[in-house]
C-alpha cells in the first residue's frame, strides 16, 4: 500500500536549504530509504550521538512535510536483517508529480528526475535494489576520480534496461572512445521459459543481438557498443546463470570468465577492451566498487538526457 495523508499542513511552505538537499537527491535516484537519507545528506560527526540523532529526527520530520504536502509518495519496504526474527520494515520515498514540479520550478531537476503518483508495492525492492546500485557505483566512481552518468528514465528501446549509464576516466587523454553500460537487476529466479530458455536467457540473447547494430545507434545516437551489468540475488543463482548462459552461447563468444577469486563473475561484453566493466554480481556494493576502478571508458550523454 502507498501511503499518503488526508490532512495537509496549512502553514506556509518554505523550500530550506535542507529541502532541497532532499529533492535533490530524488530526482537524482528516484527511490529512497529513510536511512539512505541519513549517509547521502551532508556528512556529520559519526562519534557524536547527539548530533547525529538531530540530523535524523530533522531528515524525518522534513520527509513527512513533504509527504504531507504531497510532493512525495511513499510505501514501506520490508527490511532484509538476516537473523532478525522479527520483519522491520523502512519507507521508500519517490517523487510524485507536483514534487518533480517544484523540483524544476526551483531548478534542481534538468530532465533526469521522474515521478510516479501511483506505484505497486511489489516493485518497491527492485526499484530500492537499482538506488543501492546507483549509490555503490557513484560512490566507487568517486573514490577513483572517475566521473559517472547516469539515466534511469526513458529507457524503452529495442532493448528495456533498467538503467544505462557511462564512466568518464578524466585522466585519460583519448576522448574518442566511449563506453556505455546496460543494468539490469535479476533477484527474482528465472522463470517465464519457452522452449526451455528462461526469460533472463532470452534477454541476455536480445543484448547479444543488439550491440554493434544500426538499431543500437538509432536508439541511441551516439553508441552502438556497450557492456551489461547483471545483478543476482547470490552466488548459487550466479552460477546457474552462467551455466545457462554458456550453454546457449558458444564459449568463444560467451565473454563470461571469473574476475577475482571470489564469485564475482565479469562478462566482457564480446569487447576487446578487457579492463572494461561489466559482469554478473551477487551483490552490487563491494564487489562493484573495487571494480569500479578497472573502467577506462569515456563517457558522452545521449542528447537530451
Amino acid at each position: 500500500m502507498v501511503l499518503t495523508s488526508q490532512r495537509q499542513p496549512t502553514q506556509p511552505f518554505r523550500l530550506t536549504r535542507s529541502r532541497k538537499q532532499i529533492l535533490r537527491l530524488l530526482v537524482e535516484k528516484a527511490y529512497l530509504k529513510t536511512s539512505d537519507f541519513y549517509r547521502l545528506l551532508e556528512p556529520f560527526d559519526a562519534a557524536d550521538v547527539k548530533a547525529q540523532a538531530s540530523v535524523e529526527r530533522s531528515t524525518r520530520r522534513i520527509l513527512r512535510d513533504f509527504a504531507l504536502r504531497r510532493y512525495l509518495r511513499r510505501g514501506p519496504l520490508a527490511q532484509d536483517d538476516g537473523d532478525d526474527s522479527l520483519r522491520r520494515y523502512q519507507h521508500v520515498y519517490w517523487l510524485s508529480r507536483a514534487g518533480l514540479r517544484l523540483a524544476r520550478q526551483h531548478n534542481l531537476d534538468h530532465g533526469g528526475g521522474k515521478f510516479n503518483d501511483e506505484k505497486s508495492p511489489n516493485t518497491l525492492r527492485h526499484e530500492d535494489e537499482i538506488s543501492q546500485f546507483h549509490i555503490a557505483l557513484e560512490q566507487g566512481c568517486a573514490r577513483h576520480g572517475l566521473e559517472l552518468y547516469w539515466r534511469r528514465r526513458d529507457l524503452r528501446r529495442t532493448v528495456n534496461p533498467d538503467a544505462v549509464f557511462g564512466i568518464t576516466d578524466p585522466g585519460n587523454a583519448n576522448r574518442t572512445r566511449t563506453y556505455y553500460f546496460f543494468l539490469e537487476i535479476e533477484k527474482s529466479r528465472q522463470g517465464n521459459y519457452r522452449h526451455g530458455e528462461s526469460g533472463l536467457i532470452r534477454k541476455l540473447k536480445a543484448y547479444f543481438r543488439y550491440r554493434r547494430t544500426r538499431a543500437c545507434l538509432r536508439d541511441w545516437t551516439r553508441f552502438d557498443d556497450f557492456r551489461v551489468i547483471i545483478v543476482v540475488k547470490n552466488p548459487e543463482r550466479q552460477t546457474n546463470l552462467l551455466k545457462r548462459w554458456r550453454s546457449s552461447i558458444p564459449t568463444r563468444c560467451s565473454g563470461l570468465r571469473p574476475r577475482t577469486p571470489t564469485s564475482a563473475m565479469s562478462w566482457r561484453g564480446f569487447s576487446k577492451h578487457p579492463r572494461a566493466l561489466s559482469g554478473v554480481f551477487s551483490t552490487c556494493r563491494m564487489k562493484l566498487a573495487r571494480s569500479v576502478r578497472h573502467a577506462d571508458a569515456l563517457c558522452h550523454p545521449p542528447p537530451g538526457a
